[in-house]
């Protein structure tokens, strides 16, 4: 068995020789201890002197309450490495619900502005149809005052024309104003 081979006849016979039958009733003999020691190591410790099954026996109560206590300890370990797993978790939990608070605040912020600048530019829309509306307007106004301005301009020159006409020497003259309120009357002239 030491040098890695399974103990069977033909092995044993080579290595130390003998009869088939002798082997054979050993083996048996082997086998059976064997079971007995696997299937109950009390008993192979029966066959100890008692000081040394007693110091085996305290060694194994020491191996065991040691065991106990590692285990407990690795126990507690694990129970304080989850209590500030779930610390973390609970902080993480506190910053992220803080971020959605804010992120909801800043998009609900940005939905009332954007509502505002449409509110903003509908208003500056008609804002701009009206004036342009009142430029087109005042332009026709304009074109229209234009007209009528060269048109007491054309007038004017037509007046004048005949005035300096009137008053030239030889040319036909033009009554007083006097004379033509006395045929008239005060009141034709009033305008």
């Amino acid at each position: 068995m030491a040098a890695g081979k399974k103990p069977g006849l033909e092995n044993i016979r080579k290595t130390i020789g003998g009869s088939p039958e002798t082997i054979r009733q050993m083996l048996r003999r082997y086998w059976t201890k064997l079971a007995a020691q696997v299937c109950s190591p009390a008993a192979s410790l029966m066959r100890l002197p008692t000081e040394v099954a007693d110091v085996a026996e305290e060694l194994w109560q020491r191996s065991l309450a040691l065991a106990a206590q590692t285990a407990t300890h690795d126990d507690n370990a694990a129970h304080e490495r989850l209590e500030q797993v779930k610390r973390e978790n609970d902080v993480r939990s506190h910053a992220l619900a803080v971020r959605e608070r804010a992120l909801r605040e800043r998009e609900e912020a940005r939905d009332k502005t954007l509502k505002e600048l449409q509110e903003q530019v509908a208003t500056l829309l008609s804002i701009v149809s009206r004036n342009s509306e009142t430029i087109a307007a005042l332009q026709t106004g304009k074109t229209a005052a234009e007209t009528q301005v060269e048109n007491y301009r054309e007038r004017l020159a037509q007046v004048i024309a005949r005035a300096v006409v009137r008053n030239q020497p030889g040319g036909i003259r033009r009554p007083r104003l006097s004379n033509l309120r006395e045929r008239r009357g005060p009141k034709d002239f009033a305008n």
